[in-house]
């Protein structure tokens, strides 16, 4: 596959993630809203903001879900019948991080464990995001054909 300006690796993105212990995904999201802030023509949206949101308990799930509904108003701007799917991204995220509490609460060395499995849990989530981007990335690269 040929990558294209915008398009990044999912598998790429996911290592990113787990590399950078999930500092990645925070510039993933800033990024990613630049680019859709472009294509969308919406000046209300604030990259740096919405990125550091996500680190905000509570609010920043209400941002995630908005980052992915936003990636499907964009892909539904275009021919592509790739879709992210929001709902269960945050479900993803809510149980992996109540899980891990749980887990810590039990016995502090499953911590450890609990974090690896939150750190998978958001490289899955960016990838999974990452593909809808490059989706749409991909269907805005074919030129449309003119009506004869």
């Amino acid at each position: 596959m040929t990558v294209k300006k915008n398009q990044r690796s999912a598998s790429f993105v996911a290592f990113l993630s787990l590399t950078t212990l999930g500092i990645y995904p925070i510039m993933w999201m800033g990024q990613t809203w630049s680019e859709l802030k472009r294509e969308l023509g919406d000046d209300s949206m604030r990259p740096f903001w919405h990125a550091l949101s996500v680190l905000v308990p509570i609010y920043g799930l209400f941002r995630i879900h908005a980052h992915f509904r936003t990636i499907n108003i964009a892909l539904s701007r275009t021919d592509s019948r790739t879709e992210v799917n929001p709902g269960t991204v945050i479900k993803a995220v809510i149980v992996s991080a109540v899980a891990g509490n749980f887990a810590s609460g039990i016995a502090p060395e499953l911590g450890v464990i609990a974090l690896i499995v939150q750190l998978i849990v958001t490289a899955v989530a960016v990838s999974h995001g990452q593909s809808g981007m490059n989706a749409y990335w991909e269907c805005k690269a074919i030129p449309e054909t003119a009506a004869i």
